[in-house]
């Protein structure tokens, strides 16, 4: 039920659907009156002929025109002030996945971290996303990043694939012939990145 009532939003959010949606319902609201009081096609139109004929003072429109106006600033700012903790993130909501990254840790260590001698990270997930955001939007290789013993190419990304905001891109080296693998932040990242940094920076009470 939550997932078609975003879908909805995300229709009603559309300008064009917005305007479509509306003209729908006032169709079918006129219809049901017609059939409720039993006018024929004949009588509706004649109806709607002699309503469009009908003079209307001047301050009657002036005044319905700028209700119509206060009534779509209300809509707008209902609309803009939306819980973005409700928006899709593939296929979780926003604060789904938000909560999910931030109650989870990875602390796996890898060869290379234990030739450098370094500790597996304790951190969580999201704070871990967000430190390498920097690398992820450049693309990870396995030469890049170097001072970190190989965490973030063997063990935090194909994890965060997992959750659809870090895609695995493979290329065909035709030098020596083998498949080299790099990690980029995908579109999805990308939006959950810009949502954190709306609840991060813009209200930081929820900091």
């Amino acid at each position: 039920m939550r997932k078609f009532w975003n879908k909805i939003l995300i229709v009603w959010k559309d300008p064009v659907w917005s305007k479509v949606i509306a003209t729908g319902i006032i169709v079918l609201i006129g219809i049901i009156w017609a059939k409720y009081s039993r006018f024929t096609l004949d009588d509706t139109l004649n109806l709607v002929i002699s309503i469009l004929s009908f003079k209307v003072p001047i301050y009657l429109i002036l005044s319905l025109v700028g209700l119509i106006y206060i009534i779509i600033m209300i809509i707008k700012y209902f609309r803009n002030r939306t819980d973005i903790g409700s928006e899709p993130m593939g296929n979780f909501t926003f604060k789904e996945l938000y909560k999910i990254l931030q109650n989870q840790n990875l602390p796996v260590g890898t060869v290379g971290m234990g030739f450098s001698g370094q500790q597996p990270p304790q951190q969580d997930l999201l704070y871990l996303f967000l430190m390498y955001i920097t690398y992820l939007n450049v693309g990870v290789t396995i030469e890049s990043p170097r001072d970190d013993g190989g965490y973030l190419y063997g063990v935090l990304c194909p994890k965060l694939i997992g959750y659809g905001i870090v895609d695995k891109i493979e290329t065909k080296n035709e030098k020596i012939d083998i498949v080299e693998i790099k990690y980029e932040t995908s579109e999805l990242g990308k939006k959950f990145y810009s949502y954190v940094e709306k609840i991060t920076h813009l209200n930081p009470k929820r900091k």
